[in-house]
């Protein structure tokens, strides 16, 4: 996933070896009870859940009961949870937390799916407008959290078997213009903490954070997603700083962002 594509093989040249030519089916956008939406539309499972599933085991969907299965296991996969409020949702319906006696807790607490929709409205509405969500928002819990999310990948990676990249989804979406990416990260110790929009919206940061974990070790590629409702700014003629955007601006983002998402399935 994280090596050059092979070059054509030319006449006075052997072929690529073919171990470097396998094609692997896996997962690179999913969900789980730590990203606000889906625990907002009733998702309650793990991201052991999730790679377990992947990997082709029955769960057990936490909501309804009901046994779920892949018929053909993944090769590879990556939970991608949201970078904002990461891991946040699931602690508004612990009794013990004081998140429960909060305006989105409240809302969640009630078991209303039309209390889910409207938390989980308040929520994009007030990310796209570039308002945090103080209570929602602690750095030492976003970062426990983030170090769980690390804990699970390794621990189900599987050597030459099934193998998982520690990742995240970055949710840029100023003005509800989409711009949002998933990182991903080759190695096993991954960063400090993921990179939000409450960091910064603008794509060019996102990069840098990108170089800057690139420098420490973390090598790292970021995809883009799906380009719906991004008003054309998911492939833009200008730069987020306006600026007409020229071969410097291409080359940095062919070199962090190197693929884009088709579709997206929900549900």
């Amino acid at each position: 996933m994280f090596g050059s594509p092979p070059s054509r093989a030319q006449d006075n040249k052997p072929a690529p070896d073919p171990a470097k030519r396998q094609v692997f089916f896996g997962e690179q956008h999913l969900h789980t009870a730590n990203s606000p939406d889906a625990f907002a539309m009733g998702t309650r499972n793990t991201p052991d859940d999730a790679y377990n599933f992947a990997k082709g085991k029955a769960i057990k969907k936490n909501t309804s009961g009901e046994m779920v299965q892949k018929k053909t296991p993944y090769d590879w996969c990556a939970v991608t949870d949201h970078a904002e409020y990461l891991g946040i949702m699931p602690m508004l319906l612990d009794p013990k937390s004081p998140l429960q006696n909060t305006p989105i807790g409240k809302m969640i607490a009630s078991g209303d799916p039309k209390q889910g929709a409207e938390a989980f409205k308040t929520i994009i509405t007030k990310t796209a407008a570039g308002e945090v969500i103080p209570y929602m928002a602690d750095p030492a819990i976003i970062r426990s959290v983030w170090q769980k999310q690390k804990d699970a990948a390794n621990r189900h990676y599987e050597p030459g078997k099934f193998t998982t990249l520690i990742a995240f989804e970055w949710t840029s979406i100023p003005n509800f213009q989409n711009l949002h990416h998933n990182v991903f990260f080759r190695d096993s110790e991954g960063p400090e903490t993921p990179f939000s929009a409450f960091d910064s919206v603008k794509r060019e940061d996102l990069w840098t954070y990108q170089e800057i974990q690139r420098a420490m070790g973390h090598e790292n590629i970021s995809i883009a997603h799906n380009s719906n409702v991004s008003n054309s700014m998911m492939f833009p003629p200008r730069t987020t700083y306006g600026t007409p955007i020229d071969r410097k601006w291409a080359e940095r983002s062919l070199a962090n962002t190197v693929a884009a998402e088709i579709i997206q399935t929900k549900g």
